[in-house]
């Protein structure tokens, strides 16, 4: 199995010809060369943003189920074109449901008013590492992060005190699509936010490469744009029957695949890995649900069921999902340790004349007492330092040049960069690489 999500997967999924995720791909593939898996990505989040308020299905453990997603497309910076890709479908949303896209929700306050007006709305985020930083770094951050988190369950009513100001806002159901490169993901998630619902909640998220170059004459497709702006502007209209949940089939094939999940979960001592595998069944169902919704039975104005095909689908994208959220949470904690022990490195003197005193390396990479513990014993296996005493004092260490290999990342986050010297700053990107490129080429109104 590939480590990124490929394009061959994508079509697989073998969609129906004439629904809105087949027509979205083809047309975002003929404007960009981005991922098709990025075009998946924001077909859902599309969806999920469009559709009606009584879409959900209410007889499976854990729910009602709302159609709200929290989309995700990852990759390399200026290269997989993620931003492009979402552009192309923020766009059309914009010109066929303006009513459903909200602005960015930087603080607590304005979340919960603009869901007065607007209580189903989704919010894409261009810039999604501006997102990332404020919940990371605005003093108001924990109280946004809350309310999302309180929102990701769609209670009906939400309730929420702020300013002496008590708010009571029926009907929500706030979904959000973004790109953004790992290093962002890096620079901006805790531990705790992987081993926590916050990630675990993301989905689905999509890591992928791109596969495809296209000429520099990209050929506009106004009749296929113009088909999708009158699909997404037609569903509210649409009367939508009641999900009375799956069918047989479709139920044997769903619990088959959760004791898989819950079987891989009990052989994993990771709490990362268990919040985000327990995570990927509820964003699987909706993402079945919305599928229902494009080409399966749901527009047909009575009680329907979703069948075996779609929950197939489903299951293929839950476990492309499952296969990114799980690579960037390793690699989130993969490159943290590693960080962390050059950084305690960096610290100790490589000369034996003048060895560097534990209370000096603690105070010098302002991590945990015990943290520090762990990274010297590990450093010692590895002969990378070499404790010594002076004057009978044996709490000194000294770098061994025979066997310490100097750290040099090919890619850090900005946030990163106090962590290296100047000779390796002079190798590594300037901020302004983590930036996505704006690429007119690509862009079907330019």
């Amino acid at each position: 199995m590939p480590e990124y999500i490929e394009e061959a997967e994508v079509s697989q999924l073998d969609f129906p010809w004439d629904s809105f995720l087949s027509q979205l791909i083809t047309y975002t593939e003929s404007q960009t060369e981005a991922p098709t898996p990025y075009a998946l990505v924001n077909g859902l989040c599309a969806l999920a943003t469009v559709a009606p308020a009584d879409l959900l299905i209410e007889n499976l453990p854990g729910g009602p189920f709302k159609p709200l997603l929290w989309g995700m497309s990852i990759g390399r910076p200026r290269v997989e074109r993620k931003t492009t890709s979402l552009r192309v479908t923020q766009r059309l949303l914009f010109d066929a449901r303006p009513d459903r896209m909200g602005n960015d929700p930087f603080t607590a306050a304005a979340l919960v008013k603009g869901l007065e007006s607007r209580p189903i709305v989704g919010f894409w985020f261009r810039e999604y590492g501006a997102f990332m930083d404020r919940i990371a770094n605005v003093a108001s951050a924990a109280d946004l992060q809350s309310i999302l988190l309180d929102l990701f369950d769609a209670p009906d009513p939400f309730t929420k005190e702020l300013k002496a100001k008590t708010y009571t806002i029926y009907g929500t159901r706030v979904s959000m699509c973004g790109a953004v490169n790992p290093g962002l993901i890096e620079q901006h998630s805790t531990e705790a936010d992987h081993r926590s619902g916050w990630f675990g909640r993301w989905g689905p998220i999509i890591w992928s490469k791109r596969e495809r170059t296209l000429d520099d004459e990209v050929p506009p497709d106004p009749e296929r744009r113009q088909w999708l702006c009158d699909w997404l502007s037609g569903q509210a209209n649409d009367p939508i029957g009641r999900c009375e949940g799956l069918t047989p089939a479709a139920m044997t094939l769903w619990k088959e695949w959760n004791h898989d999940l819950d079987f891989e979960m009990a052989k994993s001592n990771s709490e990362a890995y268990i919040a985000l595998t327990s995570g990927t069944p509820t964003c699987t169902i909706k993402m079945a649900l919305l599928m229902a919704y494009d080409f399966g039975p749901a527009r047909q104005g009575s009680p329907w069921r979703i069948d075996e095909d779609i929950v197939a689908r489903a299951i293929a994208i839950g476990n492309m999902h499952h296969r990114s959220a799980v690579m960037v949470s390793e690699r989130c904690h993969s490159s943290r340790d590693m960080q962390e022990y050059h950084k305690v490195l960096r610290c100790v003197s490589a000369d034996p004349n003048a060895p560097t005193s534990y209370m000096d390396i603690l105070q010098g990479c302002a991590l945990m007492k015990k943290r520090v513990d762990d990274l010297l014993e590990t450093a010692k296996e590895r002969g990378e330092v070499a404790p010594q005493s002076i004057r009978g004092k044996p709490n000194f260490y000294r770098l061994d040049p025979e066997t310490h290999q100097p750290y040099e990342p090919d890619c850090l986050p900005t946030g990163a960069r106090d962590l290296v010297n100047s000779a390796e700053l002079a190798l590594l990107p300037t901020p302004n690489d983590y930036c996505e490129e704006e690429d007119d080429r690509y862009d079907e109104t330019a």
